[in-house]
């Protein structure tokens, strides 16, 4: 039946048509949404790449490691069978965060079939500006990721389809510690899964069109524990007063995407295309102490619009990237009993406190250069991420609103090289981004002297209760890959 429907012409037409009229996103990556300049480190950089260290470039060439685990059709790019590891490492300036990440990567082909298992084990060590964040007697925390894929392309065929699976299991992730300025303790336990439906269809000899599915779940709940004074009349004195609340953190997502990249082999030049959309729904979005509003749900429209040119010449790369993203959020609470200013009722049980309407005009661009020979190759990459929403507050309780314009810039240096033996790769990648930090706003200061307040929960879109500032940070990570082939 299978390699009927991969032949018959009508249904391949019928699959082409389909993959140019829906909008999709190349890269099928969940779009990462922050409203506050937040360190978070490269904590979900777990699987093999070959690009990270050019920027991360994506749109215009091919990422024969990375490209089977964001979508996975791509398995048509592996080449006989090997086995990755990639251990990692990042630090955040100040002491604000660290992790250590051992995975391994198997990646297979045979003639019809390919398919990759990825595992992972991360160590994260939480930010010393609060020594009781560790759920951990050791003040380590540990984070387990799972993943798998299979896929089939016909002998003959131009079309490919894959499927994967991805499950994690989260005791830590990073930042989170930063949002809960006036809790002693804070504990994590969640998971996150993520399924995908991929297909590649290749058209002609120079162009190739893509599109994925995906459903990302990420369910966390935040354990913190709050002190606050309480005067004991009997002894005179302030004691304090331990209060415990947990927070849940919730986001559904609905992903649907399309890649296009077309080659031009008499100049070596690649160009490709991608659009994307993201509908994610937020049941429940934390208490963060950089909110002035309270148990706040919501939902989501995000999109990636860019483009890319790449040229290719022995192995040898040039490349960029550009792509706009526009975002529009919209949260809001609920109130658990009526609301009464003075002797009047002003909001009713069940009935809407606070609407938060966000508008995002995001912006990335990526520069990224390989020069390889026969024995090595080295790569360097420049990436600057531009951050930008409008906030318009509606408060019920006191009938006002408020509009609030931020934006940040955030950027990426990265470097790597690569050594080829005949028995094995290997290989490094460095990155350091700045622009992030530890966030605060004016009325954080005043009200608790404290400048701790909060992409991948994968997002932090708390509404700030004022203008941000941030205290910057440096973020540096360390990866080394070695590649070895199996089998025949």
């Amino acid at each position: 039946m299978l390699p009927f429907i991969f032949r018959n012409t009508t249904f391949r037409i019928l699959i082409l048509t389909l993959m140019l009229i829906i909008p999709s996103m190349v890269s099928a990556q969940l779009i990462p949404i922050k409203s506050i300049p937040v360190a978070t480190g490269d904590q979900f950089l777990i699987y093999p790449s070959q690009n990270v260290s050019m920027a991360g470039l994506g749109i215009a060439i091919n990422d024969s490691l990375f490209d089977p685990f964001r979508n996975p059709a791509r398995g048509n790019l592996i080449s006989g069978s090997q086995i990755i590891t990639n251990p990692s490492a990042y630090t955040i300036s100040d002491n604000l965060g660290s992790a250590q990440t051992l995975p391994l990567a198997v990646l297979s082909r045979s003639e019809e079939w390919f398919g990759t298992v990825s595992l992972a084990i991360q160590e994260v060590t939480p930010s010393e500006t609060n020594t009781e964040v560790y759920a951990d007697g050791n003040g380590v925390l540990g984070n387990y990721y799972v993943s798998a894929s299979l896929g089939r392309q016909p002998v003959g065929s131009d079309i490919s389809l894959g499927v994967s699976f991805s499950w994690a299991r989260l005791k830590s992730v990073g930042g989170v510690e930063y949002l809960y300025g006036r809790s002693n303790r804070i504990e994590q336990i969640g998971k996150m899964i993520d399924l995908r439906l991929g297909m590649v269809a290749k058209v002609g000899d120079k162009k190739i069109l893509e599109s994925t599915l995906v459903y990302n779940k990420y369910d966390v709940t935040h354990l913190t524990q709050n002190v606050f004074p309480w005067f004991i009349p009997e002894r005179r004195q302030m004691t304090p007063f331990p209060a415990p609340e947990e927070n849940q953190d919730k986001t559904h997502t609905l992903g649907l995407d399309l890649g296009y990249t077309q080659s031009f082999f008499e100049t070596g030049w690649q160009l490709g295309g991608l659009v994307t959309i993201n509908r994610k729904m937020h049941p429940k979005i934390p208490n963060y102490t950089i909110m002035n509003i309270r148990r706040d749900p919501g939902d989501t429209w995000a999109y990636n619009l860019g483009v890319g040119l790449a040229k290719e010449k022995n192995g040898s790369v040039i490349g960029i990237d550009f792509i706009y993203e526009p975002i529009w959020s919209h949260t809001w609470a609920n109130a658990s009993a009526p609301i009464e200013i003075g002797d009047q009722v002003v909001v009713q049980a069940n009935e809407k406190t606070v609407d938060n309407y966000f508008t995002f005009w995001n912006w990335i661009f990526r520069l990224g250069l390989r020069v390889k020979d026969k024995s090595q190759a080295v790569d360097v990459g420049f990436e600057i991420r531009n951050i930008s929403y409008e906030l318009l507050q509606k408060d019920y309780r006191v009938n006002s609103h408020r509009t609030q314009y931020e934006q940040w810039y955030e950027y990426t240096f990265s470097l790597g090289f690569k050594l080829f033996f005949k028995p094995f790769q290997i290989g490094y990648q460095g990155r350091a981004t700045l622009g992030t930090g530890i966030p605060s706003t004016m009325i954080d200061r005043i009200t608790f002297n404290s400048e701790r307040a909060m992409n991948f929960s994968p997002d932090f879109l708390p509404a700030p209760n004022g203008a941000l500032s941030v205290t910057e940070a440096i973020i540096l990570s360390h990866r080394i890959t070695l590649s070895i082939p199996i089998g025949g």
